[in-house]
């Protein structure tokens, strides 16, 4: 879990060498922040909740809990 932040820079991820389904995701959340996630079957929504729960990595990118530059 995490305290403060959560951030992703430049996040992108693809299942087994096929198309980005997350192609250069930038985002930030405060902790208590409420997100709605909305959009077509296949667009990257449940890659995105797992990304965030950290039951994938990602491709490419990075994701910083907690740090403050």
């Amino acid at each position: 879990m995490f305290n403060q932040e959560i951030k992703f820079h430049q996040i992108s991820y693809s299942y087994q060498s096929k198309k980005n389904v997350i192609e250069n995701c930038t985002l930030l959340r405060n902790k208590g922040d409420v997100v709605v996630l909305t959009g077509e079957s296949g667009c990257g929504k449940s890659t995105l909740g797992k990304l965030l729960l950290s039951f994938i990595k990602p491709t490419k990118g990075k994701y910083l809990i907690d740090t403050f530059e």
